[in-house]
């Protein structure tokens, strides 16, 4: 009966509104009138052209809105593993070559490693963390490929603990970070400087993640900077769908080489704002 409702949107209304006048008829009159049939008719037709016109306007909207998100489709590209099998062997190879004449350190790795594990699968379960708990991710893997590429990869951390506990999507900070390390320090001799800044600016809440070379200017690499460009695109792509609009995400490069991402997100936004003022971290957790 429901699908014969919505299949005859106009009828059924028409055909119904012409039983209520019969009925009215014969109550009132205690006989056939055709003036109320007539009359409920006509009602039960005019609310079926309303019905059938608001249908047809929502399936349009609908169709409109099923077609935008398929031409955004293909831009959207899932973020890299944040354990891929390269780092997990880099790592292990190391702590293997640190066995033989530094015991102690290996042991300091495989406990940042266990952590970093650990803080990684805890992000996966939830679409959303604190922008600390995403930080003390992207510092784990920093303090640990710093361990491997020595005086090639400097570490710049500066964070504002009052937004410790502010919501921030999961593992969306990581790969910006993997990116320094990976197309920064892996690729060039000199010393990259691999950056994580989280601080107050006026009225908003800026975070930097930026690489650099000090040295001379660097040949552009195509596919580095496509590699790069599908990291930042899904990056910004989530922290739109976290926080909105009301966010600025920009991406650009710095010479001799490397890149900057900047996000700024206003204080007043929902998800932030309650999370702007001087606070206590809670028991157990760090501020270094």
């Amino acid at each position: 009966m429901r699908k014969f409702i919505a299949r005859q949107p106009i009828l059924f209304p028409t055909i119904y509104g012409g039983f209520i006048g019969l009925v009215a008829s014969v109550f009132f009159s205690q006989a056939l009138n055709w003036l109320p049939i007539i009359g409920g008719m006509l009602a039960g037709l005019s609310l079926g052209l309303l019905f059938d016109l608001a249908m047809r306007h929502q399936a349009a909207e609908e169709r409109h809105i099923s077609n935008f998100v398929k031409t955004l489709q293909p831009e959207l590209k899932p973020l890299p593993d944040p354990l891929t099998s390269l780092f997990l062997y880099n790592t292990l190879h190391n702590i293997s070559a640190l066995l033989l004449f530094d015991v102690e350190k290996a042991n300091a790795i495989v406990q940042k490693l266990a952590n970093l594990v650990r803080s990684i699968n805890e992000l996966r379960r939830n679409e959303s963390t604190s922008i600390g708990e995403e930080f003390k991710a992207a510092g784990l893997y920093l303090e640990i490929e710093k361990e491997r590429l020595g005086d090639r990869l400097v570490i710049v951390r500066e964070f504002d603990q009052d937004f410790f506990e502010a919501p921030f999507p999961s593992l969306t900070l990581y790969p910006l970070v993997d990116n320094g390390v990976r197309y920064g320090a892996e690729m060039h001799v000199e010393p990259v400087t691999v950056s994580i800044v989280c601080r107050r600016e006026g009225n908003d809440l800026i975070i930097e993640v930026s690489d650099k070379i000090i040295g001379e200017e660097k040949e552009h690499d195509s596919t580095v900077e496509e590699n790069r460009a599908a990291v930042f695109a899904s990056a910004k792509q989530r922290l739109l769908g976290f926080y909105g609009s009301s966010i600025k995400v920009r991406r650009e490069r710095l010479l001799p080489a490397g890149e900057q991402v900047t996000i700024k997100i206003p204080l007043n936004n929902a998800k932030i704002g309650r999370y702007s003022a001087d606070r206590d971290l809670p028991p157990g957790l760090s501020r270094s």
